[in-house]
């Protein structure tokens, strides 16, 4: 955690596993004094963990047999969403080549954080509604509808997370369990609940309402979403088009459409200078082994850094950095990516054919197949 002011780096937490890499879905509260994601445990089960920013202490939430993930606060300060399954399987047993993966499904849930807060699912009654109709004096139904003062609106933003029996305030939402795996802030009293599917690309995402309790299809074929701060947009990428909408209700054909059309200027020779200082500094700062395996690293970049101005393509650079991470004599270090130059592509056939000119033309005199085993 980096402090703007102070510029301190403060560790706040650290992954359960090395395979989490950035895929924990850290997200701030509304009032920014907390941090919700979800860390793995020793069972390898996913819990969503609470970071205080006052006190510098992270507590997990949930049920330890469970694997959530995907937390998302309510803008109301009051509530916490996230994705959550006690059936999941052998999906965390990966590494294991003869094991069948699962594919698991989740249900969302809710989980109210203060102990003086109503639920949000309150019971129904099945009574038939009183139909007869008593007259209230004017005075009386001006002071009914007389706003509350300032003094006595209760701040709701300020997020107060009351531990002792947190389980008990957790609940289901009233939607199916199936194969979801995104969840985003939505507007007060709303969350944006992502369903993987079968059919075409992207996920399906719903919107679901504490008041509506349930949940109604917002956009489909979803690649990539994003809410901004204030809950009242969220940016769409389908089918490679981008655009900008209102998180009010589904947006029309075609509506906040966004025509990207992004250029930039680039000094090829100082961009390939600066990733190999930043794939040097990556290795130092985060290589398992402080010792670097026994090789002093200041010298690893003396010898490799005066062949950086010479590289004049990509592969050059891939070549270079493979080099100096060969020095480490790691396994699972790999370099790959980068942008190549695009270049025009020949369409040959199989083995080709004997052509002969006749009559201002050619002759195709014998056709070259293929072994019948070898398609």
């Amino acid at each position: 955690m980096l402090n703007l002011e102070s510029e301190r780096i403060t560790t706040a937490d650290v992954g359960g596993m090395n395979l989490e890499r950035g895929s924990m879905g850290l997200c701030w509260s509304p009032d920014s004094k907390w941090l919700a994601y979800a860390r793995t445990a020793p069972n390898n089960f996913r819990r969503i963990t609470l970071w205080s920013l006052e006190s510098g202490k992270a507590q997990a939430l949930g049920n330890a047999l469970a694997d959530a993930f995907a937390p998302a606060w309510d803008k109301d300060g009051r509530h916490l969403y996230f994705l959550a399954s006690t059936d999941l399987a052998l999906g965390s047993g990966w590494a294991n080549t003869s094991a069948m993966q699962a594919r698991p499904e989740y249900g969302a849930y809710v989980t109210v954080l203060r102990n003086d807060s109503p639920t949000p699912f309150p019971l129904k009654s099945d009574e038939e509604p009183d139909t007869t109709k008593t007259k209230i004096p004017k005075k009386e139904k001006a002071e009914e509808q007389k706003p509350a003062s300032d003094s006595a609106k209760v701040d709701t933003t300020l997020i107060r997370i009351d531990w002792e029996n947190i389980d008990r305030r957790t609940l289901a939402l009233s939607v199916p369990v199936r194969p979801y795996n995104l969840m985003l802030p939505g507007p007060k009293g709303s969350v944006f609940i992502g369903e993987a599917g079968d059919e075409g690309p992207g996920i399906t995402l719903h919107k679901f309402t504490l008041e509506g309790r349930k949940a109604e299809v917002f956009a489909s074929g979803v690649e990539q979403a994003a809410v901004s701060a204030n809950r009242e947009k969220i940016l769409l990428k389908s089918g490679g088009k981008w655009q900008v909408v209102s998180t009010a209700k589904p947006a029309g054909k075609g509506e906040g459409a966004l025509n990207v059309d992004l250029q930039m200027q680039l000094d090829r020779m100082a961009e390939w200078q600066q990733i190999f200082d930043e794939a040097w500094r990556y290795e130092r700062d985060y290589f398992y082994d402080p010792g670097m395996h026994g090789r002093n690293w200041q010298t690893v970049r003396d010898r490799y850094a005066p062949l950086v101005p010479y590289v004049r393509h990509r592969d050059d650079l891939t070549y270079l950095l493979d080099q100096v991470n060969g020095e480490l004599s790691v396994g699972h270090s790999f370099v790959f990516g980068g942008d190549y130059p695009q270049v025009d592509k020949s369409q040959a056939g199989l083995l080709g054919a004997d052509l002969a000119a006749e009559n201002g033309g050619w002759r195709i005199r014998r056709i070259y197949r293929t072994e019948s085993w070898n398609p």
